[in-house]
């Protein structure tokens, strides 16, 4: 949109500013290497 005149009155949607959220960690694919992590101690969460 170069050109504001174009799109300022007319309203294309409306909504709330979200997201799906965010993690921060490792992962593993596989049950086997989860089961191994939470035999060391570490969190695993499948």
């Amino acid at each position: 949109f170069e050109d504001p005149k174009v799109y300022k009155d007319k309203v294309l949607a409306t909504g709330l500013p979200a997201s799906p959220g965010a993690a921060v960690g490792q992962i593993v694919f596989h049950a086997d290497d989860a089961e191994a992590w939470h035999a060391q101690g570490k969190t695993a969460i499948l």
